[in-house]
């Protein structure tokens, strides 16, 4: 887990203010048993962990293209919002994500990963830094103030080109 770039804090508003107009009131209780309670909004494509195929997801042009310029193979998104200091437990990603993925850190956070020995990684982040990290790895995310809004980042594990993949 490392950080690979950090946003401006300009920049870092204006992205917080349009997801936060836009896609927040869209936004669903997360069903992943790691994260009850908080909300989140897929772009492109949403996984249905069950059938391990895609669902359609929302688009949104504006922050799609700024994703695509920190991954320009991803293929899907999470759009996450902690209200009310809610984080995600100790997990790994599914089928549907490669290995490697980021994370865009909008707000006060405690990013934690452990390594392949298990030594615990741990990152203070206060917001505006982008991530790379390995998604296998158990992973979770603690936030530091009641309203984080973090961007998971993922390359289709599953070919999202193919129609069979979808339902």
């Amino acid at each position: 887990m490392q950080i690979i770039g950090t946003l401006t804090p300009q920049r870092t508003q204006q992205i917080v203010e349009h997801i936060t107009e836009t896609l927040l009131p869209l936004a669903k209780e997360e069903q992943a048993k790691c994260a009850r309670g908080r909300l989140n909004l897929w772009l492109q494509a949403e996984p249905n962990y069950g059938t391990k195929k895609y669902m359609p997801a929302h688009t949104n042009e504006r922050l799609w293209n700024f994703i695509q310029r920190i991954d320009s193979k991803a293929a899907l998104a999470q759009v996450y919002f902690a209200k009310g200091g809610i984080g995600i437990d100790w997990h790994r990603d599914a089928a549907y994500a490669m290995p490697t993925a980021h994370i865009i850190n909008l707000g006060a956070v405690c990013l934690e990963c452990k390594d392949e020995s298990g030594n615990l990684i741990s990152l203070e982040l206060s917001g505006g830094e982008i991530i790379r990290f390995n998604s296998k790895q158990s992973h979770r995310a603690i936030p530091r103030s009641d309203d984080r809004i973090g961007i998971g980042v993922w390359q289709a594990k599953i070919d999202i080109h193919n129609p069979a993949n979808w339902h």
